[in-house]
């Protein structure tokens, strides 16, 4: 064991030293930090970001100048180059409490975030819960700060103890550790390899000022639920991000495509690659009612196998065509169906009308990006737009006025940035409809407040995970069922599958417009 002094709470013992301050870590037996034995890690300042006196925007490697330990106080204190950076310990049974605080000493600068690690852990294997070399961080910005690592027989909880959206938490492994050393690290400012930074976390802080922030460190019995431990934690979150959705009807529904890329060979009369229309379309006025014909015969059969599944409703996938390829193919502008598709936006209000006449709910494909278009009209891009939340209304607002559609599948909701669009968009999309369903294509959980979320049965997604139902237990996804079964998986482990996803009240998505067997088979069986 380390020198210095020694606290005992419950299975928690926690040691400090005047040159380190926090040194020694036991829980229940298990030695996480022991700087004395060279285990673990101390205290570790990395690099931090400011803005000189011209507004240029720097950064640098915080190198230590000096220390301070304050027994009495639990008090340990780091200064560098842009001031002090104050850690006070204290301890509640098994739990130890953090207070941070930035000290900007500087008489110019404006000190915008530091990178550091409070203290490194030695564990005697990988978090169950852990993949290999993997980041698990959150600010409070699209979920609560609450990072665990399971060791099996315990686990270490980082706990955000307020709403501060400025500060990240989490674990990070070392390199070369086999799984077993990892950083608790916490800061304003990115590490070296930190792909998801969110600059909206940067502080402010002018010369002479300060920021305190804290968190808790909670060791817990391997068996203990999140909800059970961060109760007070989970409700501060969710009583500012409440949940939103409101969407009793959970039986299947359908995915209607009308055209298909990988057709054998484009057909220069019918360019958005109609399937029903594969040799062609004939403008003259006896060719166009044919096409009405054939679409709404197309439409028949799909709402024979609606109606057969039990289904609520379904989503038209590709009003559009698809007359570009992947990922342009999927267009998400019903808007622009004149523009885009002139031949389809004659009769598309007969194909909606066909659906809602038999008591079925309509939807359809969106972005929340806008194209343009190249050499004449016969090439497009898909954009960012500056608000995907204004844009993704406007396409709403025109399929509900115009087909009554309530769906909507939410095709490539990423930022600029590669990750997904913030919740906010969409929670503003729902506070302008409450009574739409939208299904975001890629999710973090805050979606869950305010979406049912894309997931697919091939990527092993059957369920919303316990993390996201422990802050919204009535949260549901909206789940593609087609070529999803684990290989050498029989009939009957198929169907438990699909009626464990459905007992969780999960939406089934399932191709409707042919007898796609066996899984519609098996879905009628379940809502029979």
């Amino acid at each position: 064991m380390c020198c210095g002094s020694v606290s005992v709470h419950a299975q928690l013992k926690v040691g400090y030293t005047p040159q380190w301050g926090l040194s020694y870590i036991n829980y229940n037996g298990n030695a996480l930090l022991d700087i004395s034995s060279r285990q673990g890690s101390p205290i570790t300042l990395e690099a931090f970001c400011y803005s000189n006196r011209a507004g240029r925007v720097m950064q640098e490697w915080s190198h230590v100048s000096a220390t301070h330990w304050d027994e009495q106080q639990k008090l340990y204190t780091v200064d560098c180059k842009w001031g002090s950076l104050l850690c006070r310990y204290l301890q509640k049974a098994d739990t130890l409490l953090f207070t941070i605080t930035f000290i900007n000493k500087t008489k110019t600068d404006t000190f915008y975030g530091l990178s550091f690690c409070p203290v490194g852990f030695s564990f005697d294997q990988r978090p169950l819960n852990f993949q290999p070399l993997y980041p698990y961080y959150n600010n409070n910005r699209i979920a609560p700060t609450l990072i665990y690592a399971n060791l099996g027989a315990y686990k270490v909880l980082l706990e955000s103890t307020d709403l501060n959206d400025h500060t990240y938490l989490g674990f990070r492994e070392e390199a070369n550790s086999t799984g077993k050393r990892y950083a608790v690290w916490s800061g304003n400012w990115l590490f070296n390899g930190m792909t998801d930074f969110d600059p909206a976390s940067t502080l402010r802080v002018a010369p002479g000022k300060s920021y305190t922030y804290s968190f808790a460190m909670k060791f817990l019995a391997g068996n203990t639920a999140l909800k059970k431990s961060s109760a007070a934690a989970i409700k501060r979150f969710t009583d500012v991000h409440p949940s939103m959705i409101k969407w009793e009807d959970r039986r299947p529904v359908g995915m209607v495509f009308l055209s298909s890329y990988n057709q054998a060979a484009a057909n220069k009369s019918n360019p958005r690659r109609w399937v029903i229309a594969d040799k062609g379309i004939d403008n003259t006025a006896a060719g166009k009612l044919d096409f009405k014909k054939k679409l709404l015969d197309f439409a028949d059969a799909s709402i024979a196998i609606l109606q057969q599944t039990h289904a609520q409703g379904m989503i038209t996938w590709d009003l559009e065509g698809q007359q570009y390829p992947h990922p342009l193919s999927y267009i998400g502008s019903p808007d622009l169906l004149p523009v885009l598709a002139p031949e389809m936006n004659e009769v598309a209000d007969a194909w909606f009308q066909r659906f809602s006449a038999k008591g079925l709910k309509t939807g359809v494909c969106i972005r929340p990006d806008s194209i343009i278009f190249y050499k004449e009209k016969n090439w497009i891009d898909h954009v960012a737009v500056k608000d995907p939340a204004a844009t993704m209304i406007r396409k709403i607002a025109y399929a509900r006025k115009r087909w009554g559609c309530s769906i909507f599948y939410v095709d490539s909701n990423i930022g600029e940035d590669g990750q997904p669009m913030k919740p906010e968009v969409f929670m503003a999309v729902r506070k302008k409809f409450p009574d739409v369903l939208l299904i975001p294509e890629h999710k973090t959980l805050l979606y869950y407040a305010c979406t049912a979320p894309y997931g697919d049965f091939k990527l092993r997604e059957y369920k919303v995970s316990d993390d996201v139902k422990q802050l919204y237990p009535g949260a549901f996804m909206s789940l593609v069922v087609p070529e999803g079964f684990p290989s050498g998986s029989t009939p009957e482990q198929q169907k438990k599958m699909l009626k464990a996803a459905a007992d969780e009240k999960n939406i089934l998505l399932f191709r409707c417009w042919y007898h796609d067997e066996p899984v519609n088979s098996m879905i009628e069986a379940l809502y029979r």
